[in-house]
């Protein structure tokens, strides 16, 4: 990944060229979206860096430009390798990504109870991120989300609880179930990859993309298993409804940090808009919530570049008034 273009990138500079550059680097392997991933994680904790230990932060420097210059030389098309000279201050992002590393592994080192110690994390909105649990299991986790777990599951069973959208890679382990709790219902599954959207006064979502799932609404009334592109949507006044033959690559399109919409409701779009780029857009004629759009959002788009491709139907327009963004006829 070139420096310049990274750098654009992280803050949310990009030019259309940088665009195309990053979707082509990231389609060459799922591990370059993974480092961009991380990256982004990485530039959002420059603004938490509370210390100034030289030696840290030189040891942690020296290895982020292994990290960027490895992947360079390994991944990139058609760009010859070459050294980096990066800014000052890239020193400290890695370090603070080291710092976080280890006091956490401090505080399970010195835990008397490590199998009742809960962690959580929240992620705000215009952010996501990546969580690595002590089974093995990776968890993607979208904006404006909050996910609570144990540092080290009990024999029985792996339970966390989930409170906005999460993509789930689950370790196998056919004696442990791993349980996802949501405000309305309760997953489990073995081992598995499924993606849970179970937003404050939303619609509750579940979509499996490979194995099976177990979907339990929490009052015991429904209950029901997902193959494999099945997906359920839960309400209280509904109930469990099921769609099959799901385009998995549209809903998991959100963790490389793109949106996907398929004659998608305006009021639901701009919920997503909203918790991606952490605006406050607001449909100022009711008659427009319902209508529908298919759309795609790259990443590194800006929320202006959207407004615009939404502009293009001659549908809608918009208007930046008050720190809100106003949508109308």
């Amino acid at each position: 990944m070139n420096e310049d273009i990274l750098l654009r990138y992280l803050s949310k500079k990009s030019t259309s060229e940088d665009l195309v550059y990053i979707e082509e680097w990231i389609k060459l392997d799922k591990k370059n979206a993974d480092w961009l991933f991380e990256m982004e994680r990485i530039w959002v904790l420059k603004y938490e860096l509370k210390y100034s230990d030289k030696e840290v932060i030189k040891d942690a420097y020296n290895q982020f430009v292994e990290n960027l210059e490895k992947s360079t030389i390994e991944n990139t098309p058609q760009v010859k390798p070459k050294k980096y000279k990066l800014p000052h201050y890239v020193k400290y992002i890695a370090a603070a990504a080291v710092f976080i590393s280890f006091i956490f592994n401090i505080s399970q080192f010195f835990s008397s109870e490590p199998s009742s110690a809960i962690q959580s994390i929240e992620v705000p909105k215009g952010q996501r991120a990546r969580v690595n649990l002590c089974d093995g299991s990776t968890v993607w986790l979208n904006a404006d989300t909050k996910l609570t777990y144990p540092s080290s599951f009990s024999d029985d069973e792996r339970t966390v609880t989930l409170e906005g959208e999460a993509y789930f890679e689950i370790a196998h382990n056919k004696e442990v179930p791993f349980i996802v709790k949501s405000k309305d219902i309760n997953v489990k599954v073995l081992g598995t990859k499924f993606n849970m959207k179970a937003y404050k006064d939303e619609t509750t979502t579940v979509f499996l993309k490979e194995g099976k799932v177990e979907v339990i609404s929490t009052d015991g009334e429904n209950k029901i298993t997902l193959n494999p592109n099945e997906q359920i949507d839960y309400s209280l006044t509904s109930g469990i409804q099921r769609s099959r033959d799901i385009d998995g690559e549209l809903i998991e399109s959100w963790v490389s940090g793109e949106l996907s919409f398929v004659e998608t409701r305006l009021s639901e779009i701009v919920k997503s808009l909203n918790r991606k780029f952490d605006t406050e857009i607001v449909i100022t004629d009711e008659k427009l919530n319902s209508e529908t759009f298919t759309c795609r959002v790259k990443s590194g788009l800006s929320i202006i570049q959207v407004l615009e491709l939404l502009k293009d139907t001659r549908r809608l327009n918009y208007k930046v008034e008050n720190n809100q963004i106003l949508i109308f006829k």
